[in-house]
């Protein structure tokens, strides 16, 4: 089940995962903003921020939930 260690541990334990995972995720998005071209509309300048947003937290979500799979193989 996701995220049952963090439910199993300490607060402070699962706060350190979140935040390990998160800082581990920064040059992600780092390297996703700057291969995106550049522009001087500022209007698309919203739109371009969620979508590399949206891009990145897709790459996360697939990067967990593969995570999660592997571990159930591995127990049956």
């Amino acid at each position: 089940m996701p995220f049952y260690s963090y439910y199993l541990g300490k607060r402070v334990h699962a706060f350190t995962e979140m935040l390990r995972k998160a800082l581990l995720a920064a040059p992600l998005g780092a390297l996703l903003r700057l291969s995106w071209p550049g522009d001087t509309d500022d209007s698309s300048q919203s739109l371009k921020s969620f979508l590399i947003l949206a891009c990145g937290f897709c790459v996360l979500a697939a990067i967990e939930i593969g995570q999660v799979f592997c571990r159930h193989e591995r127990r049956t």
